[in-house]
């Protein structure tokens, strides 16, 4: 691969243009461009022929430039703008000088920042050891970008893709990337996804443990449907921790490293009789509730006991639709959790829908079992019983349940911010049951779906520059 370079001045200003060529580098040319007034447009690469080789379209595309007041503005190829402030782009500046190269941690503080910072010179490159350029920038970035000298001197360097996927002038916010979003299902739209006679997303216990492939496919599963069975798993005690920890170390509670869910006397929790338990989610009294809950199935010859599993952002966005009142009134409104007993007392207030700043679903909060003392205001307190029967109405719908009975080697995992789990009764001599369960912190499973991702994107774009080359190498010959 090689870079095309077409340089003008303006104003005092230099601008750069490089871009990927897709045929050999004696036959091209830029052309149909437009620099005026401290702006560039760049909307396709032409031959020597005239011909279109690439339309810049890709919403990763610069198609144009413009220096405006203390901000720039950026048009992409599928033709959204983005606005930046020169004050934040400097704030962001990825080199080692300002984000340390080994533990990324930022190497100033933003107050410090000279509050009349601009930038002397603009360019475009993709940085890399074969470029002539790359020394300017203290950076280990290679991704095409922008590349700004500022007037106090610096040198920074913006990948494209990381503008646009910062863009916070997009309403305010940036753009979710794709892989971000999540897919909402009920027991349908789950039959329709989902190729398996469990009818869950399943994966085998060997390929999650033997190979990556097969830890991103549980992983990237958790994070789009919220739930994924794993098949069998060993027979053994333990075994679920070990799984577990190939995403990270387990998060203790008051019950242990991991659980034994069995029927005992005088249980300390529900989950551990016989009795029916109710949809809900785990321990809603800790400040920091566990991301993800495990649960491996050991032994199950008990007549009943069937698990039962519901989305609750669904369920979240369907009282959204039905009563969008009370879907507001459960954002704002505090419930009280909590779980007393003779060495512990946790008590915790939270909403049971939470929201982000553009009213995206992001949590649920739901276990009916441990609600404590209500204290709500009392203007609402009518409505909020209203709005928790709506709810309630919706999460029991059998459209939305997915009824499974575990299996011996089956292990269940799902995502205790988002999925609603509950349990009908067993006949406890009828046979043996028995679960055994851990917990994952939420912040130790996104950061191991995050790495996995930039892992497998890195992947791709190996993929695809070496196809570009071979392109490329072929072209010339």
């Amino acid at each position: 691969m090689f870079l095309l370079r077409n340089e003008k001045t303006l104003n005092g200003l230099k601008f750069f243009q490089k871009r990927e060529n897709v045929v050999s580098r004696s036959s091209l040319s830029i052309s149909k461009t437009l620099r005026k007034n401290n702006h560039f447009h760049s909307s396709a690469i032409w031959n020597q022929q005239g011909q279109i080789t690439r339309l810049l379209n890709d919403k990763y595309d610069l198609f144009e430039l413009e220096r405006k007041g203390k901000m720039l503005n950026i048009v992409w190829g599928d033709k959204i703008t983005s606005k930046y402030h020169y004050i934040w782009l400097r704030d962001h500046c990825r080199c080692n000088d300002c984000v340390h190269p080994n533990s990324g941690q930022k190497q100033f503080n933003s107050a410090d920042l000279p509050p009349k910072i601009s930038p002397s010179q603009l360019s475009f490159s993709k940085l890399s050891n074969e470029d002539e350029d790359a020394s300017q920038v203290n950076t280990t970035e290679t991704e095409e970008g922008l590349d700004i000298k500022w007037n106090d001197g610096h040198l920074s360097h913006y990948p494209l893709s990381w503008l646009r996927d910062n863009s916070y002038s997009l309403n305010g916010h940036p753009e979710i990337p794709e892989a971000g979003k999540v897919t909402l299902w009920d027991r349908q739209i789950m039959n329709e996804i989902v190729d398996s006679s469990t009818g869950l997303p399943t994966v085998k216990y060997n390929q999650v443990m033997e190979n990556e492939s097969g830890l991103e496919d549980w992983v990237f599963e958790l994070q789009n449907l919220g739930i994924s069975l794993i098949r069998k798993a060993p027979l053994t005690v333990g075994t679920v921790q070990k799984i577990a920890e190939r995403i990270s170390f387990v998060r203790e509670t008051m019950y242990g490293k991991i659980f034994d869910v069995v029927s005992v006397p005088n249980p300390i929790n529900i989950a551990y009789s016989s009795e029916k338990l109710e949809l809900h989610q785990d321990l809603l009294y800790f400040e920091s509730v566990p991301g993800i809950q495990l649960l491996h199935c050991i032994k199950s010859k008990a007549k009943g006991g069937e698990n039962i599993f519901v989305d609750g952002f669904q369920a979240a966005e369907l009282l959204r639709l039905k009563h969008p009142d009370h879907f507001d009134l459960l954002t704002n409104l505090k419930t009280t959790y909590h779980k007393q007993g003779e060495d512990h007392s946790l008590v915790h207030h939270r909403s049971i829908i939470q929201v982000d700043e553009q009213g995206r679903v992001v949590g649920i909060n739901w276990s009916p079992q441990f609600v404590g003392t209500i204290r709500v205001p009392f203007e609402k307190m009518e409505m909020y019983y209203e709005a928790i029967k709506h709810f309630t109405k919706i999460t029991r719908s059998s459209e939305l349940m997915l009824v499974y009975r575990m299996i011996p080697g089956d292990i269940i995992s799902f995502d205790n911010r988002r999925i609603l789990h509950a349990r009908a009764a067993f006949d406890k001599n009828s046979g043996e049951r028995h679960l055994q369960g851990t917990y994952i912190g939420y912040d130790e499973f996104i950061s191991k779906y995050r790495t996995l991702l930039k892992r497998q994107e890195d992947e791709v774009m190996d993929y695809e520059e070496g196809e570009e080359a071979e392109e490329e190498g072929d072209n010339e010959k």
